[in-house]
């Protein structure tokens, strides 16, 4: 069980299985990871957001950062770092510690999707002023498939296997 609480002096604490977590300013609601292990959610102290795994925070960012989505084995968590402007946001795929990330660059507003069984990610990417959807695993998120360019796509979304991307 995973819920937020205020703790004291207007402050927040993710709660799991009753043990409380760090404060924060702000504490959205938690994602639980399909294992039952893990436990996600976004955080604020002061003008600084940040995605915390298992009671660990990332680096932070002034940004803020879309919900996490874990994939399907529970080890690896993906997000949406936003910027003041949508050519200027990162993509993140990282393992629970933030210790090793794959990073890709100008998502664009469509941001990220993923198929049913949490195992391939499709977003959109900027480029110039162009749109392309690019694909990969969780698995293998440096192995990247580029699709063409267009000037707007729109309804990004992923069948449940993750073999097609429309």
């Amino acid at each position: 069980i995973a819920y937020a609480a205020a703790v004291a002096d207007g402050k927040w604490s993710m709660v799991v299985d009753g043990k409380e977590g760090r404060s924060y300013d702000t504490v959205l609601s938690p994602v639980i990871s399909p294992d039952g292990q893990h436990v996600a959610y976004q955080a604020k102290e002061g003008n600084k957001w940040y995605i915390v795994v298992d009671n660990t925070p990332n680096a932070g960012t002034i940004a803020s950062y879309t919900m996490p989505e874990f994939s399907s084995d529970s080890t690896m968590i993906a997000y949406v770092e936003a910027a003041a402007s949508s050519s200027e946001m990162r993509f993140i795929v990282s393992d629970l510690t933030f210790s090793k990330q794959s990073v890709k660059r100008s998502i664009g507003d469509l941001l990220f999707t993923t198929n049913r069984d949490k195992t391939r990610i499709a977003a959109a990417q900027v480029v110039g002023n162009k749109l392309r959807i690019i694909d990969f695993s969780f698995a293998k998120p440096d192995v990247v498939h580029e699709g063409p360019l267009y000037d707007v796509i729109e309804k990004l979304t992923i069948s449940d296997d993750g073999g097609l991307v429309s």
